[in-house]
């Protein structure tokens, strides 16, 4: 976990806030849920007086040690980490190539219906043509 501040934002931010909320020092419904708002700043500073860290707010390297030891890492494990952005893009163009593909794929176009085309129009008696796009297949 990296050092946090007020206004920071993220997975981390949501990590420390669960982690107060376990120890029963900050309650999630008064946080707001992945930002470090002045409610997780007073829990942190009640986190950090008992366990004898400055009270400065800041989610620092002393005050994530004792939080350690307390079981943040149990926490941070349970929480599952995000995509990046381009990871998330890279997806949505993977979901849509693939539908275009399955459309194609599927399509019944070149196939044999009682040995005539069943593409072919002019076949009385063909279903009609397939709804894959002509350009792509």
């Amino acid at each position: 976990m990296k050092t946090l501040q007020s206004g920071d934002s993220g997975r981390d931010v949501e990590v420390w806030q669960r982690f107060l909320a376990r120890i029963w020092i900050g309650e999630l419904d008064t946080m707001m849920l992945g930002t470090f708002d002045e409610a997780t700043v007073d829990a942190t500073r009640i986190f950090q007086e008992r366990q004898g860290v400055e009270p400065s707010g800041l989610v620092d390297r002393e005050t994530i040690e004792q939080a350690e030891l307390l079981g943040l890492g149990n926490v941070e494990a349970l929480i599952p980490k995000g995509f990046s952005k381009t990871a998330g893009l890279a997806l949505v163009v993977l979901i849509v190539a693939a539908s275009l593909l399955s459309q194609c794929m599927l399509s019944p176009r070149g196939h044999q219906v009682d040995g005539r085309p069943f593409d072919n129009p002019r076949t009385p008696g063909a279903p009609p043509r397939s709804a894959c796009p002509g350009w792509f297949c």
